[in-house]
């Protein structure tokens, strides 16, 4: 993915998105990722992570739309307790920017 070692995944995104198990659009996210060791506490790990899932592994999907152009990354998720599943990340690079954002990650 382009400019991948500059991916952005923000803390709003990670903390109240994906760890937040009361979200109602997240399908059990939270669930997954703190099976895992990540925390809400300490999102800034979980965010961390999916930026090296971004830089480690291979783009398995792309897409262009007016939104921009969208990455899927697939596969090892480095986590706190060790373990290294196999897990989706997806980002966008908006029109007239560089910089990949998580979209989400699953």
């Amino acid at each position: 993915m382009p400019s991948a070692e500059h991916a952005v995944a923000t803390d709003d995104k990670v903390r109240n998105y994906l760890l937040d198990p009361h979200h109602p659009n997240n399908g059990g996210k939270a669930d997954q990722f703190t099976r895992y060791g990540f925390s809400r506490d300490r999102h800034g790990d979980l965010a961390a992570a999916l930026r090296m899932h971004a830089i480690m592994n291979e783009v398995i999907a792309r897409s262009t739309s007016r939104h921009g152009e969208k990455f899927v990354v697939r596969c090892h998720l480095v986590t706190p307790d060790g373990r290294s599943p196999c897990r989706t990340s997806v980002w966008m690079i908006n029109p007239g920017t560089t910089i990949p954002r998580l979209i989400t990650a699953y």
